[in-house]
């Protein structure tokens, strides 16, 4: 992950491991498997790249 303060990290870690990854321990437990992130898309060697720096960024529907 790159720099960000570590309250701002913990809270986008948090959110995407709650709602958006199957726990492996509750596998028939479905999330869900998309999200809508606000921020400009990045090629970083070759690959897309999402910087995310705050939970906020991150929603279940499309924007308004």
């Amino acid at each position: 992950m790159r720099e960000i303060d570590e309250p701002a990290r913990q809270k986008i870690v948090d959110l995407i491991s709650q709602r958006y990854i199957r726990p492996s321990k509750q596998p028939d437990h479905p999330r869900r498997s998309y999200a809508y992130v606000k921020r400009q898309l990045h090629i970083y060697e070759g690959r897309p790249e999402l910087v995310i720096t705050s939970a906020d960024q991150i929603w279940d529907g499309p924007p308004k």
